[in-house]
């Protein structure tokens, strides 16, 4: 065999092998081409009754339910119509919950979303606790008013989702407001309650990470060097203090 006969063998007998013989390349199974197949419609978008399927799952570890989650986690804003369907009305606490965990995770922060998280009930104090999470993660300022209600529920998760939530989104009064309700709910507590009570020490850690994301704030509108530099020396101030205020853990010996 000359070598040009050589050379074109080498080159045509890859192609020869996927076209003629599929089969030697793929490992000889149509098990695995089916796999293919399987995979490939892992990747297509979810449909509604997937959607529906996932939310509605009693048993999140049943294979089936546990894949169509993981699809619907990262599935984008494709699903968002139907998860605000199921917001809008299902009477189901459980899966109201469910829908409204994947909210931020699935991007949905457009107006029509927003205003339709506002307007949910807490028809149990687990998809309360849920709205204010949610808000606190893709609302904005004017709920502030909404986590300030919520420090006063009996609730200690209500108490501490609304913390956070101002955390992320209060405005200046809010730091104010906050201060006054944990200090009010801490006055005839001692300090060995007030440490072991969690609610009240992640609303010490909320009100200390909102008052330095607020000069944070700013730092980036200001356009005066002088003025950036005195915020700067409040931020490092605030940063060097205790979650708890100095004036409570002094009441205490």
């Amino acid at each position: 065999m000359s070598n040009n006969s050589r050379m074109i063998l080498f080159i045509i007998s890859p192609l020869c092998l996927t076209t003629i013989c599929p089969t030697l390349v793929l490992g000889g199974s149509s098990a695995e081409a089916a796999s293919a197949d399987a995979y490939q419609d892992k990747a297509a978008p979810l449909t509604r009754g997937q959607i529906l399927q996932a939310l509605s799952a009693v048993d999140l570890e049943d294979p089936e339910s546990a894949s169509l989650m993981a699809r619907l986690q990262v599935s984008g804003t494709n699903a968002v119509p139907v998860i605000r369907e199921v917001l809008r009305d299902s009477q189901d606490p459980y899966i109201v919950t469910r829908a409204l965990r994947l909210l931020p995770a699935l991007g949905a922060r457009d107006v029509q979303t927003l205003d339709l998280v506002r307007r949910l009930p807490g028809r149990l104090p687990d998809v309360e606790n849920n709205v204010i999470a949610t808000l606190g993660d893709i609302g904005d300022s004017s709920d502030t008013t909404q986590f300030l209600h919520a420090l006063q529920s009996d609730n200690w998760r209500t108490r501490t989702e609304a913390s956070k939530a101002l955390a992320k989104r209060g405005d200046k009064a809010a730091v104010m407001k906050l201060d006054e309700a944990l200090r009010k709910t801490c006055q005839d507590m001692s300090l060995d309650d007030i440490q072991k009570d969690s609610s009240l020490v992640i609303g010490f850690q909320s009100l200390k990470q909102m008052k330095i994301r607020l000069l944070d704030e700013q730092i980036n509108e200001s356009e005066n060097e002088i003025e950036k530099q005195q915020i700067l020396l409040q931020k490092r101030a605030i940063l060097g203090q205790s979650e708890i205020p100095n004036d409570i853990l002094q009441r205490h010996p």
